[in-house]
């Protein structure tokens, strides 16, 4: 099935709208969280971690990235919604942590499979590793900063929210259902 003359990986085009963006401001090689930045087809998302509707959206996509045998790659957009929810800051904080210490997509993992709470988070972090130095820690604050502009230049307004790239084309993500077997 083509979409906008390119020959589309899923079954379907149905929640796909075509955007006129640079894929590289999309997909940063240090918001990889699964697969390889070489991979042609890219998901890029920008979520919160105490989300209801991004930890139920993200089985579909592991399910998805799965089914693509390393031909697709997944970025993580940190989208703290602090006003809605308490503890969405902080657990992007020990995200980002993680990936300094390279125990990213374990703690990713127990951000969005585990009830979150004051007790909860401070045992996920000291699973992420090492506190970051003073350096690292102004790293995590702009990549968490970086994420948020971006998402706010884009127009997300909410999470998840959700871009695809298929090589040069970049859409904007309406619904999982292009991701549908």
């Amino acid at each position: 099935m083509s979409f906008a003359g390119v020959r589309s990986p899923f079954p379907t085009t149905a929640g796909l709208a075509r955007i006129s963006l640079n894929q590289a401001v999309l997909t940063p090689p240090d918001s990889l969280l699964l697969g390889s930045v070489t991979a042609k087809r890219k998901l890029v998302v920008f979520a919160d971690y105490e989300c209801p509707p991004c930890r139920h959206e993200w089985p579909i996509i592991e399910a998805a990235f799965a089914r693509q045998k390393g031909d697709m790659a997944v970025y993580y957009r940190q989208f703290p919604l602090t006003t809605l929810h308490p503890h969405a800051l902080e657990s992007a904080r020990i995200a980002e942590t993680a990936k300094v210490n390279g125990h990213y997509l374990t703690i990713h993992q127990e951000l969005l499979n585990l009830p979150l709470s004051g007790k909860r988070l401070k045992l996920v972090s000291k699973l992420a590793g090492k506190a970051p130095s003073i350096d690292q820690e102004r790293v995590v604050t702009q990549q968490i900063e970086r994420d948020i502009d971006l998402g706010l230049a884009l127009g997300v307004a909410g999470t998840p929210s959700m871009y695809f790239v298929d090589g040069d084309e970049v859409y904007k993500a309406t619904s999982l259902d292009f991701l549908a077997k």
